[in-house]
């Protein structure tokens, strides 16, 4: 089993806590993401494009979803 990387147990918490997204296919509906770059995400971290886009469906600080 794959370990997750820290961006995206940053984002999955922020997800989860601003509108009870609980799943990686949630999160992908509402970033306008493939379910495929959400599991990319996970292993290699978030991209700086993805950060942003969790800034414009969560409302979470780019620099903390990337640096914490």
């Amino acid at each position: 089993m794959q370990r997750l990387h820290p961006s995206m147990k940053r984002l999955y918490k922020v997800a989860y806590e601003k509108l009870g997204d609980e799943i990686p296919a949630q999160v992908a509906r509402r970033m306008n993401a493939s379910p495929q770059v959400i599991s990319n995400w996970e292993r290699r971290g978030i991209s700086e494009h993805g950060a942003i886009e969790a800034e414009r469906a969560y409302g979470a600080s780019p620099l903390w979803i990337l640096e914490g």
